[in-house]
Order: structure tokens, then C-alpha cells, then sequence
């Protein structure tokens, strides 16, 4: 699909016709995809939305850059808010305030697991500590899952310690997929203290629990 077809098909009425002409625009360099995501960035169909959110973090500009702060704070769709949030994670260290910024604002479990899950690559391990110790109490069960399964990504750094105490605290978390993530996060850490936890968590009264223990026991 050459230029002008793609710029044909996103005008067209049928999304599914829409969608092609974003699907073929990968090919396409970013000084010259990037206006022309932006011009759909407000289309009616979420998905359209969603695809040009994951668009704009791969053809980045300064106006993508811009359209997806926009988007974060102000779109209906807490899909379409997550999805900007992930495509803003790809500019980089430039993005980690702002992004620090939406997990505060927005209290959407969907935004607030593509932060946790997407500071860990921007090595800001500070901002990540703060980030997960909030999200690893979270009220929703998937977000303290996710924390805690990111947690070991704090090894090395001056946070390390941190990490391995919020992991301790969740040993008998009421959610089995928590102390799932617990018992293999603490796999990573070579201390006594991760290894007596991982003891206590290898008589879980649930399975799935116990096969992550023997695992991260081996």
C-alpha cells in the first residue's frame, strides 16, 4: 500500500478499512506517519484510537508526544489512557515524570499496571521504588501482582533492599497469585532471610503457590 492509498483508506467509513491503512503505515518513516496518526488520533472507533496510541510510540514526534500527554489525562477510555501510557514510555527517560505523574492521577488498574510494568526499562529505579510500593498495596489484586512481580528488577541498585522487604511483607497476601509472584521474585534475591520466606510459602495451601516455591527454590 503506497501513501496515497494508505491516506485513502484512513479517510474511509468501514474502521475495518481504517485499520489497514494504520497496519501499513509501519513501514512508513516517522517524520511522515507521525501527522498522519495524529490526524486519527480523535477518530470514533477505540480501537482506531488504541492503534494510533501504540502508533504514535513508534513514529515519535514531538506532537505525538504531546497528543499522548493529552490523551492520558483527558480520554474517557481507560484503555485508550493505558495504551498512550505505554506508547509515551517508548521516548524514553523523558517520559518517566509524566508517567510517575498518571499513576498518581489516574486510579484505573489498567493505567496504573503499564506504569509499573514499563519503568523498569527507563532505569529510574528511585521513581520505579515509589511506583510499586504503592501499587504492591494496592486494593486490586492484579496491580499488587504485577508490582511484586517486577520488584526483583530493583537488584543491583540502591533500592535493592527495599524491594526484598516489601516482598517479605506479602508472604501470606490473601490473593494466591501475589504470593505466586512473591515466592518467584524472591527466588532472585540471594539472602537468607528470601530463602526462609520461600520455606514458609513451599506449605501454601495452594498449589500453583507451591510449584512457583519448588522453582524458585531450585
Amino acid at each position: 500500500m503506497n501513501l496515497d492509498q494508505i491516506k485513502a483508506s484512513l479517510s474511509n467509513s468501514d474502521p475495518q478499512v481504517r485499520m489497514r491503512g494504520l497496519t501499513a503505515l509501519r513501514g512508513v518513516d516517522a517524520e511522515v506517519a507521525a501527522p498522519i496518526l495524529l490526524n486519527q488520533a480523535d477518530d470514533s472507533e477505540m480501537i482506531i484510537r488504541s492503534f494510533v496510541m501504540m502508533g504514535l510510540g513508534h513514529k515519535r514526534s514531538d506532537e505525538g508526544f504531546a497528543k499522548l500527554l493529552e490523551v492520558m489525562d483527558e480520554d474517557a477510555d481507560s484503555n485508550i489512557r493505558a495504551e498512550a501510557a505505554g506508547a509515551l514510555a517508548k521516548f524514553g527517560s523523558v517520559a518517566v515524570p509524566h508517567l510517575v505523574h498518571h499513576f498518581h492521577q489516574d486510579q484505573h488498574w489498567l493505567s496504573q499496571m503499564t506504569v509499573v510494568l514499563a519503568l523498569p526499562d527507563l532505569n529510574c529505579p528511585k521513581e520505579f521504588l515509589e511506583v510499586a510500593l504503592i501499587a504492591s498495596n494496592s486494593t486490586e489484586g492484579a496491580v499488587r501482582s504485577t508490582a511484586i512481580e517486577q520488584l526483583p528488577m530493583l537488584l543491583g541498585t540502591p533500592y535493592a533492599e527495599q524491594a526484598l522487604g516489601e516482598l517479605l511483607n506479602h508472604v501470606t497476601d490473601e490473593d494466591w497469585t501475589v504470593r505466586r509472584n512473591v515466592a518467584l521474585a524472591l527466588g532472585s534475591f540471594n539472602d537468607d532471610r528470601a530463602k526462609k520466606a520461600l520455606l514458609e510459602l513451599r506449605q501454601d495451601n495452594n498449589y500453583q503457590v507451591v510449584a512457583a516455591t519448588l522453582e524458585a527454590l531450585l
